[in-house]
């Protein structure tokens, strides 16, 4: 191997010859994900088939640093020849770095047949001479030693199906979302104390504005924390969607696309409107997704209950990235940004929950016999023979017509017999006011949902989120 990339890993891991040396880039407050991934990562039972945990997420969320302190907690349990860490984005080893390589480096350190922990940050930029999907084939020869751990970070989506048949029932895969409310207020707050009480509402705007990105938490010029987002934008879509060759045209739909969230993607509208095929519009969206920028959430229709992934609702994945493409100076100045940036926040958690509980998040509408809109619901979260109705509105909750229709949504889910569908249905209305019932229906500000939802215990995620609803059917 080069000696330049053997010296490079051996300065990268000081812990192979000295072994008072301590793993860098740590932070004092931890990730909800922390723990889980921790456990996945040094899990050494005898006979274990999974041997490598794959984490991935939008960029800038957190993945490095979570790896580096899932590193640091590993290394006075394994010992310092036996933890290696790689960051592949290192643009001396980017393209240039194998698998084999790092091995090659580890082997005279490491002791053969103790358990050892191997970090590698964004593996998709390994060297691929065997395809672009080379990682994997280099991961599984990894895996298949019986003591070796992998913990591996990428920021697309496609890392998670790359890995195919090369990987099957030996890695297990975890998102890293953006900050949660309670996150971003703990690194508000720092790790010396709790979040004051007295900051909630201020630091519910400050998160509607900036998003859950770490490094905002602490900003306190949210215009260019707006402007770095725009620009970490412009980065993500350059790096990840280059195969595309249609930059210009990306940032303009993703601008559209930030400008309408939650709205129900019109296919056709919109590729008219940017100039392209219907096509090539999907394959960019698809693109946009993989790399964690929008999430399309599929359509529920209760007339003939049957989800319609052909009229998604398209939605920003964190509410920064909408006010950092929204006119004005302040994002939640402006009512109708204003509802966009709740309906992202609520998403964001609902999404999390969804994949604690092994659920998924639609969107409802309740259609007549002749086909005619009655009413819908933001979002809709079943999980297990549970269903739950979030609707969001920035302002009060909405009159006793809107909670009719909500019901009325409620009780076509309810009816169904068999099926393996849902029938403990329950309503939530999450708003900007501080009301905690409208005609009848139970209602909760924002700012408590986003403190409470995802305090259920692993055991149960949705207890939270099923107490702030109450009984079904109220």
């Amino acid at each position: 191997m080069d000696p330049r990339i053997r010296e490079l890993l051996e300065r990268a891991n000081p812990w192979w010859t000295h072994p008072g040396a301590r793993v860098p880039g740590t932070k004092p407050v931890r990730r909800d994900a922390f723990r889980k991934v921790a456990d996945l990562s040094l899990s050494f039972a005898p006979g274990e088939k999974r041997r490598a945990t794959i984490l991935v997420g939008l960029r800038q969320v957190g993945k490095t640093v979570l790896a580096r302190e899932v590193a640091a907690e590993g290394l006075p349990r394994l010992g310092g020849t036996q933890l290696a860490i790689v960051e592949v984005d290192d643009p001396r080893l980017t393209g240039a770095l194998t698998l084999a390589d790092v091995l090659h480096a580890w082997d005279p350190h490491r002791v053969p047949g103790r358990p050892a922990l191997l970090v590698v940050d964004e593996i998709q930029k390994l060297s691929s001479g065997g395809g672009e999907r080379d990682w994997a084939r280099q991961l599984a020869g990894v895996v298949n030693r019986d003591e070796i751990r992998v913990l591996a970070t990428g920021s697309a989506a496609g890392v998670l199906r790359g890995g195919g048949a090369d990987l099957a029932g030996r890695a297990d895969n975890v998102i890293l979302e953006p900050l949660s409310f309670p996150e971003f207020r703990r690194l508000r707050a720092g790790a010396k104390t709790s979040p004051p009480q007295e900051t909630r509402f201020l630091d519910r705007d400050h998160y509607l504005s900036v998003g859950g990105f770490p490094e905002f938490t602490q900003t306190l010029d949210v215009r260019l924390s707006l402007e770095r987002t725009r620009d970490y934008v412009q980065n993500v879509l350059r790096a990840d969607l280059a195969a595309f060759r249609a930059h210009a045209s990306i940032v303009r739909l993703f601008a559209v696309l930030m400008d309408q969230s939650g709205e129900e993607l019109n296919a056709s509208g919109l590729a008219t409107k940017l100039q392209v095929a219907q096509n090539t519009l999907k394959s960019w969206l698809d693109g946009l997704e993989e790399v964690f920028l929008v999430q399309r959430v599929p359509r529920l229709e209760t007339s003939e209950l049957r989800k319609i992934a052909s009229r998604p609702k398209v939605h920003a994945t964190d509410p920064g990235l909408i006010a950092a493409f929204a006119p004005g100076a302040d994002p939640l100045e402006v009512p109708r940004i204003r509802g966009r940036l709740f309906e992202s926040a609520v998403l964001r958690h609902l999404r999390e929950l969804a994949s604690r509980a092994r659920g998924e998040v639609l969107c409802a509408q309740r259609r007549g016999t002749a086909g005619e809109p009655l009413g819908e619901a933001d979002f809709l979260l079943e999980a297990g023979d549970e269903a739950f109705f979030v609707e969001v509105k920035s302002g009060e909750p909405p009159g006793s017509e809107g909670a009719e229709r909500l019901l009325a949504l409620s009780r076509d889910i309810r009816e169904i017999q068999g099926g393996g569908k849902p029938k403990d249905v329950r309503v939530l209305i999450v708003h900007g006011g501080s009301t905690r019932e409208a005609c009848g229906l139970p209602c909760v500000p924002l700012v408590d949902f986003l403190d409470a939802v995802l305090a259920g215990p692993a055991s149960d995620p949705c207890a939270s989120l099923r107490g702030l609803c109450g009984a079904p059917g109220s």
